[in-house]
């Protein structure tokens, strides 16, 4: 087995395939479709489909090599300079159907005089790998998912 930034080959060539697929969805979506409309099919799909799946810290950590291979997808062969809305879909999506509790929040912010935005999730009711300095400095103007008090 050979090991390469975390992620394990062949085992982890599945994962990676269902990264693959879910990024280049969210990819599309972003530029065709409303946040709303994204919002909305992506909660009907994963309905429709839900099975329990158990709240573990293995979904966690499986959802922290999903950011990093999103991420890298994203910027590396999608061409996205700043993938943090369609990253920050394909881990809520993720968290979805995991059955974690967590919370996409899109905000903006002004510096300089331009204006900026980032997306980001909190699991659990905590920051999902962000800086928490960086993002106090945006605004939320949209926030979907379950609010969870950290540490419950």
């Amino acid at each position: 087995m050979i090991s390469f930034r975390g992620f394990s080959f062949p085992g982890d060539i599945r994962l990676l395939l269902r990264i693959f697929f879910c990024c280049s969805r969210y990819a599309v979506l972003v530029r065709t479709r409303s946040i709303k409309e994204i919002f909305d099919g992506m909660e009907r799909r994963i309905e429709a489909k839900s099975g329990s799946v158990a709240k573990t810290n293995s979904a966690i950590g499986e959802l922290d090599k999903v950011r990093r291979g999103a991420g890298f997808l994203l910027r590396r062969f999608m061409g996205f300079p700043s993938p943090c809305l369609p990253r920050s879909l394909v881990l809520y999506h993720w968290c979805l159907k995991a059955s974690l509790p967590a919370r996409i929040m899109i905000g903006i912010s002004k510096e300089c005089g331009i204006l900026k935005g980032h997306a980001w999730l909190t699991v659990k009711g905590k920051l999902f790998m962000e800086d928490p300095e960086q993002i106090s400095g945006y605004n939320v103007m949209i926030s979907r998912g379950i609010q969870e008090e950290a540490g419950t």
